[in-house]
């Protein structure tokens, strides 16, 4: 477990008794045909491939990230849910900081993931992680294009731009 100074959340390893607040946070956080279904979510957070991180203020739920190691030098972050009333205050960055330290105890090189290309917010939000867009990924939401994006994990990257 570690609590980030900054936003004042603990960080630490999924319990059991988090799926429920974890669903529901999916739901706020995601579009209905984007958010993980409950079914989905169990499935990340027992198979032995995925790890989960839980950000906990004041005993609630206020973020949660889910990643998992794709290849023996590559990870993908599945989701990063974090709280309207908690967002911009450091969980976020502490969350994704927690799945980088993971990612590299595992012997990931880089880090992966998919955005909307309409959600400016988490856009800049990965560029401020020194994410970099690879491609673009047309039709990758039911109703929205992504960008994949990625970041070494062991030197820093150059600047991010997009690339349509």
């Amino acid at each position: 477990m570690a609590r980030d100074e900054s936003s004042a959340a603990l960080i630490r390893e999924y319990r059991p008794s988090d799926m429920a607040p974890m669903h529901a946070l999916d739901a706020v956080c995601f579009p209905p045909d984007v958010a993980f279904s409950r079914s989905e979510l169990k499935f990340f957070v027992s198979h032995q491939d995925f790890i989960t991180r839980v950000a906990e203020s004041d005993g609630g739920m206020v973020g949660f990230a889910v990643g998992r190691l794709v290849a023996p030098a590559s990870a993908h972050v599945l989701t990063l849910d974090v709280a309207p009333a908690a967002r911009r205050s450091g969980i976020g960055t502490a969350l994704m900081e927690v799945l980088h330290a993971e990612f590299r105890r595992m012997g990931a090189e880089a880090s992966f993931l998919e955005v909307d290309v309409a959600n400016d917010a988490a856009r800049r939000f990965y560029e401020g992680l020194e994410y970099r867009y690879l491609e673009l990924l047309p039709d990758y939401y039911p109703r929205s294009d992504a960008f994949r994006m990625m970041r070494p994990l062991s030197a820093p990257p150059g600047p991010a731009e997009p690339q349509a």
